[in-house]
């Protein structure tokens, strides 16, 4: 259960005559609206419907995980989207069940650094960069600044992505329409739009990016003095300091960084408290500081809370009521390589 929703949500069926939906309405709403029948399936749906009407979670953020842009939603939560919904709720339980999933999020090191972070370059209108090992919580970290800030955007980098479809990337998060047109007008439009309404953009998985999307990325900058977080993997500091080629001189770039964030990976301050949302699990510090030189470099984080997971469910196959370091290890042994 998401720590941030503890009240009980009483929802107590009733019929609104002026609406053909079938709605139950929310005792705790306080704002007497009803809930769409559909939101009432299950206990997921009734939290979600209810921290989108509080505005605990974004229409941003549910629109980014589902595909269905704002309007449809809107109109999925108020009862009047005329089409199948079934569909749609199927996307929106999915998204709500990742999002109470991260709203437990343990506030590791590499959590409290990387929003911090953020926030340095939302208030100081800097670039800052965070690089480090795949599965050290970057990434959720950010995501989770997104969900919790408006002004925040997210935008991720595939391999196969070139100059332009990175600014279409960015424009569809700025509520801008995407259209064919050079590299120079796609950068105006974004640079007005953002001296208009400034924002935060967070560039993850940036270690797939070129030199020309970070050139792109650096005009847009300096022509609006936005806030701007470059996120990535241990390449994209060789590829900020040297280039795609390895030998080109990009001072140019780099002296526009204002904080760089290396992420040292799992540590053992770490794994205790991670630990700590694990009732069933009673291991020794050797095992835990073993484990962390098992992921390391291989899944970090991630890949500790997985080994985690799974040993719970072999002990819960085996009606075992303990997990020992005997059973973690087991399970670690069963998802690593090497």
């Amino acid at each position: 259960m998401h720590t941030d929703n503890e009240q009980v949500i009483e929802a107590v069926a009733a019929t609104d005559s002026g609406n053909g939906n079938g709605s139950a309405r929310v005792g705790s709403n306080g704002g007497g609206e009803f809930m769409p029948e559909y939101f009432s399936e299950n206990e997921t749906l009734k939290n979600l419907w209810t921290d989108v009407k509080r505005g605990k979670i974004k229409l941003t953020y549910l629109s980014r995980q589902t595909g269905n842009n704002k309007g449809t939603l809107s109109q999925v939560f108020n009862g009047k989207y005329a089409g199948d919904t079934k569909k749609i709720v199927g996307k929106l339980e999915l998204a709500a069940a990742e999002y109470y999933k991260r709203g437990d999020l343990v506030k590791i090191r590499t959590y409290v650094n990387v929003r911090k972070l953020c926030t340095d370059a939302w208030e100081g209108f800097q670039i800052n960069a965070a690089y480090g090992a795949a599965g050290s919580g970057k990434t959720e970290a950010l995501k989770s600044f997104v969900n919790d800030y408006e002004f925040a955007i997210y935008v991720k980098i595939w391999d196969s992505d070139n100059s332009k479809e990175v600014l279409d990337k960015i424009m569809v998060e700025l509520d801008l329409e995407p259209a064919r047109e050079s590299l120079s007008r796609r950068i105006q439009r974004i640079s007005d739009k953002l001296k208009r309404e400034p924002r935060l953009m967070i560039v993850d998985e940036a270690d797939n990016s070129s030199i020309k999307v970070l050139n792109c990325l650096r005009q847009i900058w300096d022509d609006c003095n936005c806030g701007i977080i470059l996120s990535g993997n241990m390449k994209l500091k060789w590829l900020m300091t040297r280039g795609d080629s390895g030998s080109q001189n990009l001072s140019y770039l780099y002296r526009r960084i204002t904080k760089v964030l290396p992420l040292e990976g799992l540590q053992y301050g770490d794994a205790k408290l991670l630990l700590e949302r694990y009732d069933q699990i009673d291991i020794s510090d050797s095992c835990i500081r073993e484990l962390i030189k098992m992921v390391k470099n291989n899944g970090e984080t991630d890949r500790f809370c997985k080994i985690m997971d799974a040993a719970i469910e072999q002990a819960e196959y085996n009606k075992v009521t303990t997990v020992n370091d005997a059973v973690v290890m087991q399970a670690a042994k069963t998802m690593l390589w090497g």
